[in-house]
């Protein structure tokens, strides 16, 4: 947990622009190999712990890791569909189990073709599962080939509220893939996360109190569908991948935060 902590959560602390509560927590032997769901049942308790002891918008709860991390974020998209709003699987396999798997959650892979620990078509698998249960179309889904400095992101057409997008890059087992140049998977993760409709209205929440669980938390990609509405008051508005409203509603002016992010205040 402490190296999730000393890179900022892979670098997803400095977008949300202080509005996010992150949770980096440490696996048994340093995995989540969830033996008898032990491991679902330590994010109950995490999850009771963290509502109990600070205000958080319970409707905007989200996971991501990498390597075993998104191996976990995907068993509690399975276990726990009405608790998680969405996952961010980074590099991830079926190694933490998939127990229930029957409710939509919004769904989120990133997956390096050279990835000789857990083979890309390991995190195709999981991104298949979601691909069902979102009732997504069938599309083809280009990937790059092994080495190769660039990242396919492919974002499907699924029931509304509930997306998934696929981004394949030529890296290998890594959490933060770059292409060559800068990290690009903070800035997906944050506007996949940021741009989803709220599970019980269907609108465009607020910019959530969130908590980031996983030990290997890492993620990248994403973005929603653009609003056609102007943003309420502290939701997001406007940063780099940013595809949803840059208009704000009345009381409230669109305000700069860093080059990821701007936020209604």
């Amino acid at each position: 947990m402490n190296t999730v902590v000393s890179a900022n959560y892979y670098a997803l602390r400095p977008v949300s622009g202080d509005t996010t509560i992150f949770v980096a927590p440490d696996g048994l032997n340093q995995g989540w190999a969830n033996s008898g769901g032990e491991d679902i049942t330590f994010t109950d308790q995490m999850l009771n712990f963290t509502k109990s002891s600070l205000c958080i918008d319970e409707s905007q709860i989200f996971a991501t890791g990498w390597s075993y991390g998104g191996s976990m974020s995907y068993s509690v998209a399975c276990s726990r569909p009405n608790i998680f709003r969405a996952v961010a699987a980074i590099a991830g396999a079926q190694l933490s189990g998939c127990s229930g798997g029957t409710t939509p959650v919004a769904y989120l892979g990133i997956h390096g073709a050279a990835d000789d620990v857990l083979n890309i078509s390991q995190g195709r698998t999981l991104r298949d599962k979601f691909l069902g249960l979102n009732g997504c179309a069938s599309q083809n889904a280009p990937e790059p080939g092994r080495g190769q400095q660039a990242h396919y992101k492919t974002a499907y057409s699924c029931r509304a509220g509930f997306p998934v997008t696929w981004i394949a890059h030529g890296g290998g087992h890594v959490p933060d893939p770059s292409d060559g140049g800068s990290n690009w998977a903070p800035g997906e993760t944050w506007s996949f996360f940021t741009a989803l409709p709220s599970k019980e209205t269907g609108g465009t929440t607020s910019v959530p109190s969130s908590t980031t669980t996983d030990p290997s938390s890492t993620s990248t990609t994403g973005g929603n569908q653009p609003t056609a509405v102007c943003g309420a008051k502290w939701a997001q508005c406007g940063g780099m991948n940013w595809n949803g409203a840059t208009c704000c509603e009345s009381g409230s002016t669109c305000t700069f935060s860093n080059d990821w992010y701007s936020q209604c205040i």
